[in-house]
């Protein structure tokens, strides 16, 4: 991934390894190298510093805490205050370990070096108390190598060197946190990664960031990964225990990169826009965006023939809502009128919807002859083969009506014995393609995680609850064409973000991620196709970081 190497870097590297005969993340002192080793070392490493293309360089005296740089928790930002010699922070723990952090909001490729100045240090109190940099790495372990100047629980002044890393049940194991002597109330921590290695460095007053080799101080190496930083992974940190305080004045940070890339502004629109994802090459086509003044488009249906999509467009809220029709492509996309959660029939010359106010409609495909079904239904869908179409209905009666589209007859999905086994009935459900089942949302009656169930049509041992295992399942159900596997979005374990996720009817709650959404999307209301090729969906899809020009 590097591609700012120096020879002579890796052959005093070497002699570290030698000397301490470690490796992997267990600390390799510098003890055995001559004074003149370690300045040659150090010089390759501010050469090799010197030559970063990125650079993001800032003083805080003189140009604040400004939020496209930074950020941190409202709380964290209580202990700072921006002051004439820079950026003060203070915070006493309160009665365990307790931190406060600040981020740069920047990630990075590549080889790295992270410095940065400080100045009017006091630790106070018996316990343990620190600040410094660490920075998190987005490799498989999770690596957060940092360096601290420390004040010990024994009284005794130190500079730390760590890293640690994330074991696979999920519990974070520091390994080989080294101290060595320092009392400097000012200096420069520094960071500097070169492949996999990281080099922990310090210099005491005075000193500034992009000080020279004289200045610095290397204690020791460590070989982690040559993983990308982390998405605000490099943090000013203040750490203490018990009721022992840190105050420190931050005057300046550095931050140099092979490549580094600004977050977004954080008033960027966060807007949920329309996709669709062929499941059998994993490629993903972006349909539409909101219109102007709108912010989301959500409840996606397919036509029986896969040539049409309706879906609806909101501002937020369902009084705002308008129903879209356009062709598969995205193109000759029409606003047919109010509602919301449209569903066409097989022949796709009607749409059933809900307008908020005035409960299940239809209308034609053009929205012309709006004629209401229901004032208090919500949420409905034709059936593909046309027979039924059907809404959830809790107006006291908490089950799911059938209309019967040629005798006008209504009967319930769910008999007397299934209504006891689930409680309120959410929106937007989904008709399995063959019509025989709906799957849909429900509320546990005992109080659990929403369940998701499947009823066939007419069966009382049709009945099942296919999944429980999420506080977050989103109303929207869809089914894989073998009519076996329902498809939803939920928040799962494991992901940051909401996923797309199947589960099989015969196979209670063994969920499966429907692969090709990036990780970073956020996903919301999904249905498959017919043909089984093609999943559109909503998502929230984050505005890509921007490469830093250092301006």
């Amino acid at each position: 991934m590097s591609c700012v190497r120096f020879s002579g870097l890796h052959s005093i590297s070497l002699m570290l390894a030698v000397v301490s005969n470690a490796s992997g993340s267990v600390a390799q002192d510098s003890a055995g190298l001559t004074p003149e080793q370690k300045q040659k070392l150090v010089e390759e490493l501010n050469a090799a510093r010197d030559a970063l293309p990125a650079v993001f360089e800032h003083n805080f005296a003189k140009d604040g805490l400004p939020e496209e740089f930074f950020s941190a928790a409202e709380t964290h930002l209580d202990g700072m205050q921006q002051r004439r010699d820079g950026l003060y922070t203070e915070m006493t723990a309160d009665g365990k370990w307790t931190s406060i952090n600040l981020n740069l909001r920047f990630h990075a490729l590549g080889d790295f070096d992270v410095e940065a100045s400080f100045q009017k240090l006091q630790f106070e109190g018996e316990k343990g108390a620190l600040v410094g940099v660490s920075v998190n790495l987005d490799d498989e372990k999770k690596f957060i190598p940092r360096i601290m100047r420390a004040k010990e629980a024994s009284g005794r002044q130190t500079v730390r060197a760590s890293a640690s890393e994330l074991k696979p049940d999920g519990e974070r194991q520091y390994s080989g946190d080294t101290q060595h002597p320092c009392e400097a109330i000012a200096g420069t921590l520094r960071m500097s990664r070169r492949g996999d290695v990281v080099y922990y460095l310090v210099a005491e007053e005075p000193s500034q960031v992009g000080a020279d080799a004289a200045t610095f101080r290397l204690l020791e190496q460590r070989t982690l990964a040559d993983s990308l930083v982390a998405t605000n992974g490099v943090q000013l940190r203040s750490l203490c225990d018990g009721t022992s305080s840190a105050k420190v004045v931050w005057t300046n940070v550095r931050f140099a990169a092979e490549k580094l890339f600004q977050e977004p502004p954080k008033d960027t629109p966060r807007l949920l826009t329309l996709h669709v994802l062929d499941v059998t090459d994993g490629t993903i086509k972006k349909l539409a965006d909101p219109a102007p003044g709108m912010t989301q488009l959500g409840s996606p249906e397919w036509s029986t023939d896969g040539k049409t999509l309706v879906c609806d467009m909101s501002g937020g809220a369902v009084n705002s809502s308008r129903v879209l029709r356009m062709n598969a492509d995205g193109s000759d996309r029409t606003d047919i009128g109010a509602g919301c959660m449209p569903s066409l029939s097989p022949d796709g010359t009607q749409v059933a919807f809900t307008m908020s106010g005035r409960g299940i409609m239809t209308m034609n495909a053009d929205g012309s002859g709006i004629t209401s079904l229901e004032p208090t239904g919500w949420g409905t869908q034709w059936s593909p083969d046309g027979t039924y179409i059907a809404w959830a209905d809790n107006n006291g009666r908490n089950n799911i009506t059938l209309l019967h589209t040629k005798t006008g007859v209504r009967t319930s999905l769910l008999s007397a014995a299934q209504q006891g086994k689930v409680g309120h009935i959410y929106w937007n459900l989904g008709w399995s393609h063959d019509s025989k089942s709906i799957a849909f949302k429900a509320q546990d009656p005992n109080g659990g995680n929403p369940l998701v169930v499947v009823a066939d049509v007419g069966a009382e041992d049709g009945f099942k609850i296919v999944y429980s295992g999420s506080k977050s399942v989103d109303a929207d159900f869809t089914w894989h064409p073998d009519n076996k596997r329902v498809a939803f979005v939920a928040k799962i374990d494991g992901h940051a973000k909401r996923r797309i996720v199947t589960v099989n009817r015969a196979v209670d709650d063994r969920l499966e991620v429907l692969p090709g959404i990036p990780d970073r999307w956020d996903a919301a209301n999904c249905d498959w196709s017919a043909d089984g090729r093609f999943v559109s969906f909503s998502a929230i899809v984050p505005p890509e970081p921007i490469e830093w020009s250092g301006e």
